[in-house]
């Protein structure tokens, strides 16, 4: 049996790529139904951006966060990071202690759903298999083959690059 959570980037993968069970259920019993699961974010702040979900029936567009652990949302201290007031869902796995509760830093609760309840195999299971897999596999980054030089001359010139992204947006 399994007893590590799904890397953090699978669970990415498994929100854009699978179908859930519909609808999806809060730890509370409210009835979620997705309508757009929301647009990667690769940059600071929750996972994916303007998504549409209805909970019970309610319409609501905002942001998702997604935890292997829900106490994730508290160990990132998102609780503390305005940046998160427009997480509208927190997707979790594996076990949720009772009673948990994410809330924004505004104060508002955030409907937190256990991913694992609606899979027909728990993630952590299908992340151990995917690793497998990709461990047999060949590289499809032709850098995974290069010398550690030109690793590191690309990767500071692209570290480089970013940061220069980065000034310019302030």
């Amino acid at each position: 049996q399994i007893r590590e959570a799904a890397r953090e980037g699978f669970l990415y993968h498994l929100w854009i790529n699978k179908s859930f069970h519909q609808p999806l259920a809060t730890l509370n019993g409210s009835l979620v139904q997705v309508l757009e699961k929301g647009v990667r974010n690769f940059d600071a702040g929750p996972d994916f951006l303007n998504s549409l979900i209805k909970i019970d029936g309610q319409l609501q567009r905002g942001d998702i966060e997604i935890h292997p652990l829900a106490g994730d949302w508290y160990h990132h201290r998102h609780h503390l990071d305005p940046r998160y007031n427009s997480v509208i869902l927190h997707l979790v796995t594996m076990h949720v202690p009772e009673n948990f509760a994410a809330l924004r830093q505004d104060g508002t609760p955030v409907a937190t759903v256990n991913l694992d309840d609606f899979l027909d195999t728990p993630s952590e299971t299908l992340d151990a298999e995917q690793l497998s897999v990709d461990r047999l596999a060949k590289p499809i980054c032709l850098l995974a083959e290069a010398d550690d030089r030109t690793k590191e001359r690309i990767l500071r010139q692209a570290g480089s690059q970013r940061l220069i992204i980065k000034a310019q947006r302030f």
